[in-house]
């Protein structure tokens, strides 16, 4: 059977079961930042119920892979099947597995790669060695070799002979590589060092019940896990779109009064509400036809009930920053993205395009599967904005004081409907870029004015199109329409444009054109005009 019919065949039952519960859940403590699944049950935390997936993985298959972003639950996955296989099954009372699954009780090595040191690759080694020796201690057993991957191998031999059947699980297996992403060779002496380490799950095949991997990125499974020629990458398959994140469904099943609470704090209707849910948190897909929410994002929102940036204000990534400062990418590079459909795994990670890179760090999503290519852009207005602001501090070397200060003072300018205002915070920020980073394009200096008129706050659009072009920035205020066009001319050419190309045409408000002047050479704005139309 081929690995598609195989999938096809795993997910093929019907997914609309009805999940059964003997206590009100919805107002249970939120488990922001919890990963460990036993925790939340036994402290009686929420937890939305994906073991209907698990169940299917156990009881069809064997060895399986699976790359997503972070914040998105994959530690949390681990730690469930950890339980699973270690029998605790009252931790699962409530849940679709709970009489399903058999519970025997199997050895389960968890293996996290997050948080190892990789300042030299010997300290790398020493602290898989470390681990290794806690895991011989624990069964009991004699490490009798230094040698990483034969330490390995024989944990794995002697455990099964002496208990039972091995369950292998390895979270965030390519942590160390990433953190190095600024260092290709470095990179690419700890990803020697992994792959030897991983390869011997092929040879211990025998001895193994199950085997689960995860992690950021798809590329670099590429090749380091070359040998391990069994292994089922459910990353893409559209049957496993929503093992990780929440679908629509879920937040309406699991945190129904928590909606009501918010719907009322916040004034909104119920159309009103799922419309801005969807707008700032969901649009994660990995197949371009489902769509899932960031957990972690709708976690902290109903914690806060307030419609805010918080994947990445929970940390960005120093992988992410670094990568930024190194390709000195431009955010407008990555709208609308038409690839290739190997995109994903021609490159190890840290030589990979941008695009690809940003895809796997949860920054790009698959938006759109033609017949031959992906078409990629940011999920939602949480992501968008993420973006926006890291290419701020990492590839236009703002501070974050300045990026606050011109952001605050900007929203106070928008919300009096000062234009004046609003300019001349266009200018500082202009100003307190670096020369060496300024483009002699109107595009750049658009493109920074948009990231921070979104970045404060304000529900700003870009590139908005009508039938005879595109307007730079556009702002809708209540009864008033400012509409942006950025010109190396004078401020009345760039007035006429917006005329001529009817890009007020469709708004029956108050308009204001705002033709804005730019001067290469001086790096910034020089003039600019505002005419009212009625």
């Amino acid at each position: 059977m081929s690995i598609k019919s195989f999938i096809e065949d795993l997910f093929s039952e019907n997914k609309n079961y009805i999940r059964k519960q003997d206590i009100h859940r919805d107002m249970k403590d939120l488990p922001l930042g919890i990963q460990d699944f036993k925790k939340i049950r036994k402290k009686d935390y929420l937890y939305v119920d994906k073991t209907e997936h698990l169940y299917k993985l156990i009881d069809q298959g064997e060895v399986y892979f699976l790359s997503r972003p972070r914040r998105f639950g994959k530690s949390l996955t681990v730690s469930t099947l950890e339980y699973l296989f270690k029998g605790e099954k009252e931790l699962f009372k409530g849940t679709y597995i709970y009489d399903k699954h058999d519970f025997e009780e199997h050895p389960v090595i968890n293996l996290s790669m997050d948080g190892r040191s990789t300042d030299s690759t010997k300290k790398f080694e020493e602290s898989l060695r470390l681990t290794l020796e806690k895991l011989y201690e624990k069964y009991d057993l004699e490490m009798r070799t230094d040698m990483l991957p034969e330490a390995f191998e024989e944990l794995i031999e002697k455990i099964a002979n002496k208990y039972k059947d091995v369950v292998v699980l390895i979270d965030e297996y390519d942590k160390p590589i990433l953190d190095n992403i600024e260092n290709p060779e470095k990179a690419d002496k700890i990803r020697e060092i992994l792959r030897s380490f991983y390869s011997i799950l092929k040879k211990v095949d025998p001895y193994l019940k199950f085997i689960f991997i995860t992690g950021i990125t798809k590329a670099s499974k590429v090749s380091i896990f070359s040998d391990l020629n069994q292994l089922t990458d459910l990353t893409l398959n559209s049957k496993m779109s929503d093992i990780l994140g929440y679908t629509k469904e879920d937040i309406a099943e699991f945190f129904p009064e928590r909606i009501g609470k918010a719907k009322k704090e916040l004034g909104l209707t119920e159309e009103e509400f799922w419309s801005k849910l969807q707008e700032w948190y969901n649009g994660y897909s990995w197949d371009g036809e489902d769509f899932v929410y960031n957990p972690y994002s709708i976690l902290s929102f109903f914690f806060n009930n307030e419609f805010d940036n918080y994947w990445f204000e929970s940390g960005s990534p120093s992988f992410i920053v670094k990568y930024a400062k190194k390709n000195e990418l431009e955010e407008e590079d990555f709208q609308n993205v038409k690839v290739t459909q190997s995109f994903h795994s021609k490159y190890d990670i840290e030589n990979a395009p941008s695009y690809s890179f940003l895809w796997q760090a949860g920054y790009l999503t698959i938006k759109k599967v033609t017949r031959n290519s992906y078409i990629l852009d940011y999920p939602n207005k949480e992501v968008d904005k993420s973006m926006k602001e890291l290419l701020l501090g990492a590839v236009y070397d703002l501070d974050d004081k300045e990026i606050g200060n011109i952001e605050d003072d900007l929203f106070e300018y928008y919300d009096n409907n000062d234009i004046d205002g609003m300019i001349e915070e266009f200018k500082k920020a202009y100003s307190a870029i670096p020369h060496q980073k300024h483009v002699k394009k109107e595009g750049f200096y658009d493109s920074i004015a948009y990231t921070f008129l979104l970045t404060a706050g304000i529900d700003a659009r870009a590139e908005e199109s009508t039938s005879r072009g595109d307007s730079d920035i556009v702002l809708e205020k209540d009864a008033r329409v400012f509409i942006f066009e950025f010109k190396n001319d004078k401020p009345e050419v760039g007035i006429e444009q917006i005329k001529e190309k009817g890009y007020a045409e469709k708004y029956d408000k108050k308009k204001f054109f705002v033709g804005i002047e730019l001067d290469f050479d001086e790096r910034n704005i020089v003039d600019y005009k505002v005419e009212e139309q009625y």
